[in-house]
């Protein structure tokens, strides 16, 4: 259902003369508002297609062609209606069901998306184009590995495919899979010309090395990467955290402070400038920086945890739990940052406050290995010790490592008193568990 190679201004003259002999002609006029989709005229199109269908409300092709037309005026609710008209005429519509499965992926209706996407699959099994769309469906769904297989058929199809060739590696980068990631990128790069699809796999590619460790690799992707795109500051961005890692702490700086004279407000080069301040032991500079970022980014988590934790050293209590609650106004539904915020009111010397906290944690994650620890911490500042060496035992037995996770914690807040306290009770109560989580707690004192 098109125009094909026709010249739409012939077509629309041509139509418009046939129409003026019959109004009713719907073939017509069906060709009319195709013409004039091809021209871009959208309004139009959607006019005479919706005056076939007021002619003819089954006709497949029209109802179609307006969900097209009310699609590339963003009007996806419109366009929705339309192509489900066309599957209720016409069950076997692949196009429709394709369309549909990419609104409401658009929509984050995923199971809606990938029910639509996998019907158009049954329809045409070797159109790369739908496998594409079932792929990215996936993913939104956190079926990673999925995801991944549906784009490896898109390239069995079509073995040039650049959308395939650059979703496989990111897939794997964000599985943690850089092995994988780093020979994926590689094979996409000896196929891909579009340069905007190479930077984005080049990216992909640098920053698996970054993160695996393997700074060599990422310096020399990155640093041939700003050199080829010298007006990207986010590329500046990562280049310095590139030359950070590999101690040269000048030329990170002079990374981050290029990406601000080119996008004065990037969020990522102030932090990480304040970063760099903080490495050099210049904590006030530091958090100014921070304090930047919040002002162009009142959600930036990690400004302010970093604020929170020299706050913290520095003993202004007050100021960390401000910052803690901040946090947790922008994600409620976070149990570590809960416990977080239960840790800083212990220090504070505000126990009712830190119970409340702990609670909240637990009520989001009941075995959170942290917030349990804590729960025990408050029961020992309340002269409750059989209740802290219970709460230690829970702690214990849903992580046998807790122990890491809680160390400098336990150093700050237990005292080697206290810990005698809390053994005598364990013992008493008889409790395995609760004596084994208690000596695990010694042993970092």
């Amino acid at each position: 259902m098109s125009i094909g190679s026709e010249d739409p201004d012939q077509t629309i003259a041509v139509c418009k003369e046939t129409l003026a002999k019959n109004p009713k002609n719907v073939a017509a006029r069906t060709r009319l508002g195709l013409a004039y989709m091809k021209k871009g005229m959208a309004d139009q199109a959607i006019k005479e297609l919706n005056e076939v269908i007021r002619i003819d409300q089954r006709h497949v092709d029209a109802n179609y062609a307006l969900g097209i037309a009310y699609a590339d005026k963003g009007m996806l609710d419109q366009a929705l209606d339309q192509w489900k008209r066309v599957v209720r005429f016409d069950k076997n519509h692949a196009k429709a069901r394709y369309f549909m499965g990419q609104v409401y992926w658009l929509k984050g209706m995923w199971d809606a998306a990938l029910m639509e996407q996998r019907r158009a699959l049954e329809l045409e099994p070797y159109n790369p184009r739908v496998h594409l769309a079932l792929g990215n469906v996936l993913l939104a769904k956190g079926l990673r590995e999925e995801a991944v297989q549906a784009w490896e058929r898109v390239l069995s199809l079509k073995p040039d495919d650049p959308d395939a060739l650059k979703n496989i590696p990111a897939a794997y980068l964000s599985m943690g899979k850089f092995d994988e990631c780093v020979r994926e990128a590689r094979k996409a790069l000896e196929i891909v010309q579009d340069p905007g699809i190479r930077l984005i796999i080049n990216n992909t590619l640098g920053f698996a090395y970054l993160t695996k460790g393997d700074y060599d690799n990422a310096y020399e992707v990155y640093k041939d990467l700003v050199e080829k795109h010298p007006a990207n500051p986010d590329l500046k961005v990562v280049f310095g955290e590139v030359l950070s890692v590999r101690g040269d702490a000048k030329g990170a700086r002079e990374q981050w402070l290029k990406a601000i004279e080119i996008a004065p407000q990037n969020t990522s080069a102030i932090y990480d400038l304040g970063l760099g301040l903080a490495q050099e032991g210049k904590m006030d500079e530091a958090m100014e920086h921070w304090n930047k970022v919040l002002s162009l980014d009142p959600k930036h988590v990690n400004s302010r945890r970093n604020i929170a934790a020299v706050n913290m050293i520095r003993g202004k209590f007050d100021v960390a739990i401000e910052q803690w609650k901040a946090i947790i106004a922008v994600n409620d539904k976070d149990p570590e940052a809960h416990a977080l915020l239960g840790e800083i009111y212990v220090k504070a010397g505000k126990l009712p406050e830190a119970a409340w906290s702990v609670k909240q944690s637990l009520d989001l994650s009941p075995k959170y290995p942290r917030a349990l620890f804590l729960n025990g911490v408050v029961q020992l500042k309340n002269g409750k010790h059989g209740e802290a060496a219970i709460e230690w035992g829970k702690a214990l037995d849903a992580d046998a490592n807790f122990g890491l996770m809680v160390g400098h914690t336990a150093k700050e807040l237990v005292s080697k008193a206290e810990a005698d306290a809390i053994e005598k009770a364990a013992v008493a109560s008889g409790q395995e568990v609760a004596q084994r989580a208690v000596k695990t707690i010694k042993s970092i004192l």
